[in-house]
């Protein structure tokens, strides 16, 4: 069945519908509906097995369906005026209602819970996104300062080289720095480290 495609599906289902209205049939339409449902019915049985629970509502809903054709074709065959030709005539309305209301409310399922996982999935990627931007910080920018670091300065000239580019690089040297670290403190010293990056920024 998996084998068959849409266009395949169409044809096939166009010629049993032909067949049924050359054959003396009474209620071809009726007895084509129940088909067709009955094909859904056994596809469904077959894949979902009565296993997944998100969609055991559209599964319900589609055997009640199933009855509601069922009903609808037997009601013509049963004398109409017998007891049993108007208990199916007055019933079958009642299961196609209900199965089409079970059928809406899985797909509604379906689609919500399709809703939740985008809206999952989102999340992961944009904690992913904020994640990276985060080791990539961690791993090209000083955390004292927020300049780029030592592996930052390598990978730049790297790409710079390779491009061809021409530039300058400039050493500084801060003079006396050893003594505020050894006077004032190690937060005196970070505190001139990052003014000093502020000035040349």
């Amino acid at each position: 069945m998996d084998k068959l495609k849409s266009w395949q599906w169409l044809a096939l289902l166009l010629f049993a519908r032909l067949l049924l209205e050359l054959l003396p049939v009474s209620e071809a339409h009726d007895l084509f509906g129940l088909l067709l449902t009955t094909l859904v019915f056994v596809i469904l049985w077959r894949d979902l097995n009565h296993q997944t629970a998100l969609l055991r509502p559209f599964f319900i809903g589609v055997t009640i369906f199933w009855f509601g054709h069922l009903l609808d074709y037997l009601d013509t065959l049963l004398i109409k005026k017998s007891q049993l030709g108007e208990m199916a005539d007055s019933l079958d309305g009642w299961f196609f209602a209900a199965g089409f209301f079970l059928i809406g409310h899985a797909f509604l399922r379906v689609m919500n819970s399709r809703t939740e996982l985008i809206t999952q999935l989102s999340d992961e990627i944009k904690r992913s996104k904020d994640l990276q931007d985060t080791l990539h910080h961690l791993a090209y920018q000083d955390e004292l300062t927020g300049i780029g670091n030592r592996r930052a300065l390598f990978d730049t000239l790297g790409c710079k080289l390779a491009a061809g580019e021409r530039g300058t690089l400039l050493y500084l040297d801060l003079n006396n720095f050893k003594p505020v670290n050894d006077q004032y403190g190690h937060d005196a010293g970070d505190l001139v480290l990052q003014r000093c990056v502020e000035a040349i920024s």
